[in-house]
């Protein structure tokens, strides 16, 4: 898993709670290491939410 951390917050399809989406990664703002790690997770709001700290990984399933 290279290049997961350290640019920004990867938006996840997977849910924190009813109204949260996962965030993995961390961005180019945090300074301590263990903040940006693709283990670390934060929660964002589900809605219509947008940060520039915040982006997404286009995946191709096999």
């Amino acid at each position: 898993m290279k290049d997961l951390a350290g640019n920004v917050w990867e938006w996840t399809s997977s849910s924190f709670d009813a109204a949260s989406r996962v965030g993995r990664g961390g961005d180019w703002f945090f300074i301590n290491p263990q903040f940006v790690s693709a283990a670390h997770r934060y929660r964002f709001p589900a809605s219509n939410w947008r940060n520039g700290q915040l982006g997404f990984r286009c995946a191709r399933i096999p």
